[in-house]
């Protein structure tokens, strides 16, 4: 029998949104993690943790089905892999090269996570039905509107009058096809947030974010959970990459790629940096050790 196609959407059906070398690095080293989910604590692999069936697999206009985002989402974490694991020498902060692949990756990171997924489609279709509302607004109403999407009064006014010129009646039918897309569409599919522009507009919003790696100390472990990312990254995040890393993202005034230091974290703020994982998970959290989960079993998200 020939070998399984890995590329193959039948064959790779399990995506994983936060990669499997990622939650590794939470464990003793033995391929485990210890989980908090369902309000109960056990060891298991990653295979199965903070994943999600063809989450990445794209389809094309006649329905046939791709999994070249995956193909270069799985090339993207080896090497992401390897500039974490560099990180991992007491007091090294990394090459430029790997500092400036990392702030993209992060920004890749949070893009593909389901939450970012389903919202950039659902947002697309919030922006048809706000686009085609230039019939029913003045211009100024239009622009405040328009402004909740990131588009400026100059545009908007653009588009409130090339609408304006439409055919009412043709533009809505053209609005309730767009409202009735689904995820998997070819036109609108839910990885639209994953379009290279998004990744960009992200990643420079990172790179003006002072980073400091931070060593958990001794008697400390950082946990992770399976919505690693705030909503808002542009206020600053801490984001553990093991058990005994974490990056502090800080925004910066108005450098551009500020070098990247260390120093070794606060007991408290690992403490919270762990608290916050764990409030935002949506229903699992990993660690090195189960006495580092036994704090959160109280939290509603984790099955309390």
């Amino acid at each position: 029998m020939a070998p399984a196609n890995k590329y193959d959407p039948l064959e790779t059906r399990n995506q994983h949104y936060v990669p499997q070398f990622w939650q590794r690095r939470f464990g003793p080293g033995n391929g485990e993690v210890w989980t908090l989910q369902d309000n109960r604590t056990k060891k298991a692999g990653p295979k199965k943790l903070m994943s999600q069936d063809w989450l990445y697999t794209i389809y094309d206009a006649g329905g046939r089905p791709s999994n070249s985002l995956e193909r270069a989402a799985g090339h993207f974490e080896a090497r992401a892999a390897k500039a974490f694991s560099n990180l991992d020498t007491l007091g090294a902060v990394g090459s430029v090269e790997d500092q400036i692949f990392l702030r993209w990756f992060v920004a890749f990171s949070a893009c593909r996570h389901p939450d970012t997924l389903s919202m950039g489609h659902r947002r697309s279709k919030e922006l048809a039905v706000a686009l085609a509302d230039a019939f029913n607004q003045p211009l100024s109403d239009y622009q405040v509107s328009l402004s909740t999407f990131g588009i400026g009064p100059e545009e908007a006014a653009w588009a409130y009058d090339l609408i304006r010129r439409r055919d009412e009646e043709a533009l809505l039918e053209e609005m309730d096809d767009v409202l009735t897309r689904p995820p998997n569409d070819a036109i609108l599919p839910s990885q639209i947030a994953l379009d290279p522009e998004t990744i960009e507009r992200v990643f420079f919003q990172l790179a003006r974010h002072s980073v400091e790696i931070l060593d958990a100390p001794v008697g400390t472990a950082f946990v992770l959970g399976d919505t690693p990312f705030p909503p808002d990254l542009g206020s600053g995040f801490t984001l553990p990459i093991s058990s005994g890393l974490a990056l502090r993202w800080s925004p910066a005034d108005s450098e551009m790629l500020p070098d990247w230091t260390r120093r070794l974290a606060t007991p408290t703020e690992v403490a919270e940096t762990n608290r916050v994982q764990a409030d935002n998970a949506a229903c699992v959290l990993i660690a090195q050790a189960e006495a580092d989960l036994l704090p959160f079993k109280s939290c509603p998200n984790l099955g309390a």
